[in-house]
C-alpha cells in the first residue's frame, strides 16, 4: 500500500513537472540554426541588400518594409537596408539610426530593442509617427540590436 502510495506521488510530481516546462506558446529557436522559417528570415548578416525585392525573400508577398540602417547616430555611416515582414523578429547589425520606408509613414507598430531576439530594452512606437528614428541610444537607452514589426 505504501509502495502504490508513492508510486502515485512519483507520478503525479512527474506529471506536474513535465506540464510546467512546456510553454503554451510557440518560441522561435534561438541557437543560430534554421530550423523554422522565423529563424531563417530573423538574421541579419549584411548580405541582404536593398535588392532583396518585395516578398522579402520569403516566397510569398505581403507587407514589407525597407530598414536604411546607420552605425551612427542622425543617419550617418550607412551600412546597409534590410526588408522585412511584418510579425517577425529581425536581428539588426549594431545601429544608432535608421530610416523606416524611406521616410514614409506605414501601417502598424514598429519596436526596436538592444538585445538580439527582439530581448534587452524595447521601445515602440506607430508607423505613423515614427518614421526616422535618429538616436537610438536617447530613445532605446543603447543601440538598436533588433526589430519587430506588428500589424
Amino acid at each position: 500500500m505504501v509502495n502504490l502510495l508513492v508510486i502515485s506521488a512519483f507520478l503525479l510530481a512527474s506529471g506536474l513537472a513535465a506540464g510546467a516546462t512546456i510553454p503554451s506558446i510557440q518560441v522561435s529557436n534561438t541557437n543560430g540554426s534554421t530550423e523554422n522559417q522565423a529563424n531563417l528570415y530573423k538574421r541579419h548578416d549584411g548580405g541582404w541588400g536593398g535588392g532583396r525585392g518585395g516578398s522579402g525573400g520569403r516566397g510569398g508577398g505581403g507587407p514589407t518594409m525597407n530598414i536604411q540602417m546607420y552605425m551612427t547616430s542622425y543617419y550617418r555611416d550607412q551600412i546597409n537596408s534590410v526588408v522585412i515582414q511584418p510579425n517577425c523578429c529581425y536581428n539588426l547589425p549594431n545601429i544608432d539610426s535608421s530610416v523606416l520606408d524611406g521616410g514614409s509613414q506605414g501601417a502598424g507598430v514598429i519596436t526596436f530593442c538592444t538585445g538580439n531576439n527582439c530581448g534587452g530594452n524595447c521601445v515602440s512606437s506607430s508607423r505613423q509617427n515614427w518614421l526616422y528614428p535618429g538616436n537610438m541610444q536617447y530613445d532605446l537607452g543603447g543601440r538598436a540590436n533588433s526589430v519587430y514589426w506588428s500589424l
